[in-house]
């Protein structure tokens, strides 16, 4: 939704451009022609406003989220993609904060659960993670996998639920991980990118299992394939965590 913002200067854009079409009786044409311009003239500058004071928020994923999620009109809906930007940063326990603060307003919607469930598992309690994000994987309707056509595109039967629940079984395999049962992960990660495909972080955990079970040829591809798939940011991201993964990988 960044488009939203700019909605009321092309609003008086387009009201600008239907003006100049038409003759208004009353108005001279010398009138109506500096209306336009001026029109003009402010949709730019509100443009260029709005542009220049809302890029900065957007320089990455948590700018974003904790811009949004400090506006009181829009915390609720923003406090999950907040809370899964904490997460990929390894901020625990601000995003501990975060929850804490939403089971303050009642009980926890799934997806936000599964959120949850990765947390408790990158802060040493796996197996409580784990049921968390099954219990959080039940409350979804059973879809079909993700149907990828040949040049890539993916079906968008169901995206909304393919997503939520892709997302859950990478955090199975993301939570295996951490009790280092990569063939667990394997399995979860597998059936994790059956309903996203294309999800890189899902990718880059295949590859972390593969390295796992020492084989590396596999991994050396996944994780290439990961890195082909995500745009500059996520890669940095990519990068940081295989860094991580590495460093705890038996040389």
């Amino acid at each position: 939704g960044c488009d939203r913002f700019l909605t009321l200067p092309l609003a008086f854009m387009a009201l600008a451009l239907a003006s100049a079409k038409f003759h208004i009786p009353w108005m001279r044409p010398q009138v109506l022609t500096a209306l336009v311009v001026l029109s003009l003239g402010v949709w730019g500058v509100a443009a260029a406003a709005t542009v220049r004071a809302t890029i900065p928020l957007w320089k990455d994923n948590l700018t974003l989220w904790s811009w949004l999620y400090a506006v009181p009109e829009t915390s609720k809906n923003s406090a999950n993609n907040y809370i899964s930007a904490l997460l990929s940063e390894g901020r625990y326990s601000e995003a501990r904060r975060v929850f804490d603060k939403q089971l303050e307003e009642g009980p926890l919607e799934a997806t936000y659960q599964m959120n949850y469930g990765l947390m408790l598992s990158m802060t040493g309690d796996p197996e409580e993670g784990i049921r968390y994000i099954q219990g959080a994987l039940s409350a979804y309707p059973a879809v079909p996998y993700a149907d990828v056509r040949r040049d890539g595109f993916v079906a968008s039967t169901d995206a909304y639920f393919r997503e939520r629940i892709g997302f859950g079984h990478f955090a199975v395999a993301e939570s295996k991980l951490v009790m280092l049962d990569a063939t667990g992960a394997l399995v979860a990660v597998e059936e994790s990118l059956r309903y996203r495909p294309q999800f890189p972080f899902a990718v880059l955990i295949k590859s972390f299992a593969l390295y796992a079970l020492d084989r590396r040829a596999e991994a050396d591809a996944e994780l290439a394939r990961a890195m082909a798939m995500a745009h500059p940011k996520v890669q940095r991201q990519l990068e940081q965590k295989r860094a991580g993964f590495m460093k705890k990988l038996p040389q």
